[in-house]
This record gives structure tokens, sequence and C-alpha cells, in this order.
């Protein structure tokens, strides 16, 4: 799957993953979930009007798995300053068809479907247990 997030149209964030089809009683315990980081710099209010006053900001975006359907990968997706948080949301993303999500003004997350996800820089492994891959 390759996953896009743009700011007023441009990427900040682009990279694949494989994903597969498993039941959840088959994923091993010590799989160690993958979060995709990366860093960009906007202004913090387009998060909302409470947080304009601070100003262009350097932002942490996150990116994971936070859950599935048998038709579906459930995405959460994170934006944070080194000291506040400015949103948490969840992305549905299809593994047959384009997904896009808006998650701010101008800011929107894509996903859609490629064949044998290669990209080993973000290759991303589900399961339950938090770990961390920065990619930039």
């Amino acid at each position: 799957m390759r996953v896009t997030v743009q700011l007023d149209r441009r990427p900040v964030y682009s990279g694949a993953f494989p994903i597969c089809r498993m039941r959840r009683k088959d994923i091993p315990d010590e799989s160690p979930q993958k979060i995709l980081a990366f860093t960009f710099r906007t202004r913090a209010g387009i998060f909302g009007s409470e947080f304009g006053p601070m100003g262009s900001q350097e932002l942490e975006g996150n990116i994971w798995r936070a859950g599935g359907d048998p038709d579906a990968i459930l995405l959460g997706v994170s934006f944070a300053t080194p000291d506040r948080i400015l949103l948490n949301s969840v992305h549905v993303g299809r593994p047959n068809q384009v997904s896009r999500s808006v998650l701010a003004k101008g800011l929107t997350i894509s996903t859609w479907p490629v064949q044998g996800a290669q990209d080993s820089s973000t290759a991303t492994e589900y399961s339950s247990r938090p770990a961390r891959l920065r990619t930039r």
C-alpha cells in the first residue's frame, strides 16, 4: 500500500508498505508495530483556531496501524509539536481502491494499492506492540 500526506497539494511524506490479510490470533506477540514518522513545518492554526497563536511550527507526523476490518486497514495519524498534540485521527485505507481523508485545512492523507510494495525504508509488519520506525 502506498501512503502520501500532502499539505496544500505538496507531498510532505510518501512511502509504501506491504500489507497482508491475517487473523489477529495469527500475528505473533513478539512482532513489533512500526510507526512511520516524518517532520515538516506549517502553521499550527490549520488544526484549529485555538492553535493559531502558536504560529509556524516544526511538526512530527506519525502513521501506524490502528486496527483493521476484513476489507480495510485503519491507520492512526497524529501531528504534534514537541510540547503538544495537535491532532489524532484515523484514516480508513482500502487495499483495492484509493482512499483520501482531509485531516486539517489543506492537509490530506491518501492511500492506494500497489503491487509488491518493496520500499524497504518504509516496510512495515503489523501487530499490537509499539516500536518506532523513523523515515524522512
